[in-house]
């Protein structure tokens, strides 16, 4: 996983396995979202549409996928992580925790997000080297810029 100068994510074919597969299937019908919208930042019309298409991606191929995108798996795997746990995330998705965790953290790394939420902005700069955990709500909506 990587982002590029034009702020898109390329996906390896075992992150999008992750992404569009299982955390989609999770998200959709596994887990209670509630209201997706909130939850994951887009409808989930819009989602299914998202994970449909990148669905299509030959076997073994990297796809290439934008921030708005990215920000929607980002908070879809949030989610399901939280909701799983360690345990059953394993055998719910068939990819370790672990990797979900090194997935997420990949996703946020060197990304500076303005995370808007209930009209209260909050601004955090997350890096794969860092030690320091920082807790925020979901987001409604996200921008993201290097």
């Amino acid at each position: 996983m990587k982002w590029n100068d034009k702020k898109q994510l390329e996906l390896e074919p075992n992150e999008l396995d992750l992404l569009a597969w299982s955390v989609a299937n999770e998200v959709v019908n596994g887990l209670n979202v509630g209201d997706f919208q909130q939850q994951i930042g887009i409808s989930e019309e819009e989602f299914k549409n998202v994970a449909k298409q990148l669905r299509a991606t030959p076997m073994g191929k990297c796809v290439v996928i934008g921030a708005y995108e990215a920000e929607a798996f980002r908070n879809a795997l949030v989610l399901t992580l939280e909701e799983l746990g360690d345990d059953e995330f394993s055998t719910r998705t068939g990819h370790e925790y672990d990797v979900g965790k090194l997935i997420l953290q990949e996703l946020n790394t060197g990304q500076c997000q303005v995370l808007c939420w209930n009209q209260v902005c909050l601004l955090a700069m997350r890096r794969l080297d860092s030690s320091v955990a920082i807790s925020i709500q979901r987001s409604t909506s996200v921008f993201m810029t290097s």
